[in-house]
């Protein structure tokens, strides 16, 4: 119990921190914000509903908050560049895409403390929006990115259904070890973060090591928030 205490907390003090960072981006994630509002438009009005329900239900907004903040650590490089914030945007879908698509693989009944989408509209329409979702995020992706940060976001989508296929191919298995679960998480989860913190500092012109502190920096803050993630869950269950 003393264990499952300090992870909340240590999850508590995290929260106040995000806090702060979004305090320091409110403006960029104002735009961001109005430019997912805009994209979740469609005219099929039913993707618009179902895809509406699930990004505007909630969440921290963590990945395009990353991005953001990364962008402004290197922002003196630019002149009033604003294509991160287009691409944290993409970075959202994308990440809203993936939850869809978990939620039916994990037959999920809940998800922001909702009804999840799978529960209210069947797994069909689930998939089919989360597709929907990848697809304006690759239209953000050309619109506001270059070469590079299109190969690094296309690439990530890879890693992501790679750890998502990795996850259910071990599903069934009591045997699993320590390295497949961090392949999974760093598939799944870290991938995603740290591509959002690159897409930042790239879109900022910072050096290639610049980038690459953002890469590393991306990675470990995904694997520690899935590994806290998890414990909680797993400790409460």
């Amino acid at each position: 119990m003393g264990q499952v205490i300090k992870l909340y907390a240590k999850k508590n003090s995290f929260n106040n921190q995000v806090s702060e960072l979004i305090n320091l981006c409110q403006g960029d994630l104002e735009i961001i914000n109005s430019i997912i509002i805009e994209k979740l438009g469609s005219k099929i009005p039913l993707i618009h509903e179902i895809a509406s329900y699930l990004i505007l239900s909630g969440g921290k907004r963590l990945r395009p908050l990353l991005t953001s903040c990364s962008f402004r650590l290197f922002e003196k490089n630019t002149n009033e560049n604003i294509n991160h914030i287009g691409l944290a945007a993409a970075v959202e879908f994308i990440h809203a895409a993936t939850l869809l698509h978990d939620d039916v693989i994990d037959e999920s009944k809940k998800r922001r403390g909702n009804l999840s989408v799978n529960e209210v509209w069947g797994n069909k329409t689930s998939v089919l929006v989360g597709d929907f979702l990848f697809s304006r995020a690759f239209q953000l992706m050309a619109k506001y990115g270059n070469t590079a940060v299109l190969k690094l976001l296309s690439d990530t989508s890879v890693i992501i259904s790679e750890g998502e296929m990795l996850e259910l191919s071990n599903d069934k298995d009591p045997t699993i070890n320590e390295d497949v679960y961090y392949d999974v998480i760093n598939g799944k989860t870290a991938s995603l973060f740290s591509a959002a913190c690159q897409v930042g500092g790239m879109s900022a012109q910072g050096s290639d090591k610049e980038v690459e502190y953002l890469k590393s920096f991306g990675a470990n803050f995904g694997m520690s928030f899935q590994l806290i993630d998890d414990a909680i869950d797993y400790s409460s269950s």
